[in-house]
């Protein structure tokens, strides 16, 4: 398999600061029968950071496919499409990433490295600018990426309110990169949906001390103590209104 095609999009939108979207083309080699299964695709995004370090974005990074079957059937070229958007800064705002964590620097987005595999064998990589290659071999990606992947799962099943599929993503996100603050935090939300307070306030206070200025797990551990109640006063409530609802005791026989 090959990467036929990388092109960068640039959008103008009034609310973000880099709002832009590649479009990669991967396409299989004449004659090849390809597992769709079997085939990998990372891309990391890079942001220059303070006009001098290079690190992997933590800008929102999102991904779909333009092309409708992406299996490799035939000779036709898919085409995976990922997003950058980077968001103002407001006036008076502090600055801040897209996933809610303290921004520490003036970021803006340098290029990617787009690798291809199937199986475990690389493929075909391509970079821009080249010497991110240099500076970011495989070795010390392949973990970070599939954390990542499964990060942004578990975050779009969260969403969509599916708390179960969202907690397992959660501990494959964990397992392929341990104790990251922003997994952590995650975690505790869907515990905390979930009603398991207790949990889900393990997981905030360790987020916070791990990253204090991770502002989402400072004050998602500030609402345990609310939520608790909440749900306490629920509960009083339903029982009440069980134990002098005259239908609580009503048995319906036919005839």
């Amino acid at each position: 398999m090959g990467i036929s095609d990388v092109k960068t999009k640039e959008t103008s939108d009034p609310e973000a600061e880099t709002n832009l979207a590649l479009e990669i083309g991967i396409k299989k080699q004449p004659g090849a029968v390809i597992d769709h299964n079997k085939v990998k695709i990372l891309v990391f995004l890079y942001d220059v950071v303070n006009d001098k370090d290079i690190e992997l974005t933590d800008a929102a990074v999102s991904n779909e496919w333009i092309t409708s079957k992406h299996d490799w059937s035939d000779t036709n070229t898919e085409v995976l499409l990922v997003r950058y958007v980077r968001t103002k800064v407001r006036p008076g705002q502090k600055g801040r990433d897209s996933k809610g964590s303290a921004d520490i620097g003036q970021r803006k987005y340098l290029g990617y490295i787009a690798r291809v595999y199937y199986g475990d064998d690389l493929q075909a990589v391509q970079a821009e600018p080249a010497r991110l290659l240099q500076q970011f071999p495989p070795s010390k990606q392949s973990t970070a990426a599939d954390s990542r992947s499964k990060f942004e799962q578990a975050q779009q099943t969260f969403r969509q309110r599916d708390f179960a599929t969202a907690l397992k993503l959660i501990d494959e996100a964990d397992k392929a990169d341990p104790n990251q603050p922003a997994t952590l935090n995650l975690r505790g939300e869907i515990l905390m949906q979930q009603g398991q307070f207790d949990d889900a306030e393990a997981a905030f206070k360790k987020a916070a001390k791990l990253n204090p200025k991770l502002r989402d797990a400072q004050y998602n551990l500030a609402q345990i103590p609310f939520k608790r109640k909440s749900t306490q006063k629920r509960a009083t409530a339903s029982r009440r209104c069980i134990n002098t609802s005259p239908a609580a005791t009503r048995i319906w026989r036919p005839g």
